[in-house]
């Protein structure tokens, strides 16, 4: 065989292109070769170290592939005492999953007593270090999960006040609107019929008679006298209980120093008419 590679090798002297190409396989072989014998030798250092060095010994098994350990050429029963050796590291270092991944492995056959030992020592294992439920980062985590519910529930709570208060103030608004617009609506009407009544007053004081003078014109001939003479119109009328439009017309008229006869050819009545005003407002008098 020496022979053989001493010839190859002055064979790839004479033709440098297949000295590279040799090289290049070598290292190709060499490349592809060398996980998986590194691989192999963590396995057998692992299993040197399995009883003296437990933790280290597990680190070296996690650290190869699974398809490893049935490729190296090891008797079943060595393959089992590894997968039952992960499990149980895995369990008392509380990896209770992938202590049962490690224990799927185990065949058929023996897995119900090593699954009856993991038990044993699953339940071991919670009465020296109690349920997981009782671990401190437990109720940390419940706690810091009850004060994050606490503030999402305080906040929806005051993001609805919020809400309410602000539709309270929109609604506020929208009624302080209206009555604004009711108020403009009102001081216009109430001009409006003012100066109606206002004219009719001039009228009246250039010695025209209320001619043709409509309820509505009267009303705001009424209305419009005791906008300018509040004190002297609620004297004049407090001694009735009621009073008709055009009792309240007659009365005015007095007031500002018109006879009946005046009031007569104002009013474009007869005087039996007025005897009648004064005849039915003496009956509305208060007792």
């Amino acid at each position: 065989m020496r022979t053989s590679m001493h010839n190859m090798f002055l064979q790839t002297r004479a033709f440098p292109s297949g000295y590279a190409l040799v090289c290049f396989f070598t290292l190709f072989i060499i490349a592809c070769s060398h996980p998986k014998d590194e691989q192999e030798r963590q396995i057998v250092e692992a299993r040197r170290l399995m009883y003296q060095y437990p933790d280290s010994a597990l680190k070296l098994f996690l650290q190869v592939p699974d398809s490893t350990f049935s490729a190296v050429g090891m008797e079943d029963a060595e393959l089992q005492t590894i997968y039952v050796f992960c499990a149980d590291q895995l369990l008392e270092q509380r990896h209770p999953q992938e202590a049962k991944r490690w224990l799927d492995k185990v065949v058929d056959g023996q897995r119900k007593e090593y699954q009856q030992r993991l038990d044993e020592k699953r339940g071991a294992l919670y009465r020296t270090s109690g349920s997981p439920y009782s671990h401190p980062v437990y109720w940390g985590m419940l706690v810091v999960l009850a004060g994050l519910l606490a503030g999402v529930l305080i906040y929806e709570r005051k993001e609805r006040q919020v809400k309410d208060l602000h539709s309270s103030v929109q609604n506020q608004s929208e009624e302080i609107s209206l009555l604004t617009d009711q108020i403009h609506h009102l001081r216009n009407t109430t001009n409006e019929q003012l100066g109606r009544g206002r004219q009719w007053m001039e009228r009246l004081e250039q010695g025209e008679p209320l001619k043709n003078i409509s309820i509505e014109d009267e009303q705001c001939f009424v209305d419009y006298y005791a906008f300018v003479h509040p004190e002297d119109f609620q004297r004049i009328i407090q001694p009735f209980r009621s009073l008709s439009l055009r009792h309240t017309t007659y009365l005015i008229l007095s007031e500002m120093g018109y006879s009946d006869k005046d009031i007569q050819r104002i009013l474009l009545v007869k005087s039996s008419t007025i005897r009648n005003y004064r005849l039915r407002m003496n009956k509305n008098k208060r007792v």
